[in-house]
């Protein structure tokens, strides 16, 4: 049964601002000179494991040329390698390198010392009831339909 209150778009809304915000904040940390869409796309690969330059600019939401040019970043850092797949000329592969799954581990690391110094600024009690609430939040992503809601 839905707590009076836990359904109003007024707290909908505030909900839905305040983890943007704050998934974008820590998403958006700078770290050394690569931009947030170039970690954007290393995470990617990282996640595929190895994926074509199409199925990575669909999934980046971005023009094949602009996906090149973060392509070439990542090469020239050595975080990346592409190879051509051999029955098929035409299709590159893009893997992570050593120093690309190393890279990854870095910025994560940052990532979390920067969310680490802000909850630090916090109350005890405010962190307490952060780290009480963050099985609901994991239990609310299971609970996410696959398609949209079919409320209107």
């Amino acid at each position: 049964m839905a707590t009076a209150g836990v359904t109003t778009p007024a707290y909908l809304t505030r909900l839905q601002m305040m983890m943007g915000w704050l998934g974008r904040v820590i998403r958006q940390q700078p770290f050394e000179d690569l931009t947030f869409p170039v970690i954007s796309l290393l995470f990617r690969i990282e996640r595929l494991g190895r994926a074509s330059p199409g199925e990575l600019a669909t999934g980046e939401g971005v023009k094949p040329s602009t996906l090149t040019r973060s392509l070439d970043t990542l090469q020239a850092k050595g975080l990346i390698v592409r190879e051509r797949e051999p029955s098929d000329r035409r299709l590159t592969w893009v893997e992570l390198t050593k120093a690309g799954y190393e890279m990854g581990a870095r910025i994560r690391h940052h990532r979390n010392l920067w969310l680490s110094e802000r909850l630090e600024l916090l109350s005890q009690a405010d962190q307490d009831l952060i780290r009480e609430a963050l099985p609901a939040f994991e239990r609310l992503t299971d609970v996410v339909p696959d398609g949209p809601s079919d409320r209107a």
